[in-house]
């Protein structure tokens, strides 16, 4: 899976329409991307080790 990868298709839970949503970098080079889920909690997609791995925070 690359970095371009739908970040939908990989999500666990899906998004709220037009809810917020925010990405950093951290130190290390790896993207995080964090957005609400259809069930009002947080998600994080993170970007490390060749691909993207989804938890609920």
């Amino acid at each position: 899976m690359k970095a371009s990868t739908k970040l939908a298709d990989v999500g666990r839970q899906p998004s709220v329409a037009r809810s917020a949503l925010t990405s950093v970098t951290d130190s290390a080079g790896d993207m995080h991307v964090y957005y609400f889920g259809s069930n009002n909690h947080v998600y994080e997609l993170a970007w490390f080790g060749g691909s993207w791995h989804p938890r609920d925070v």
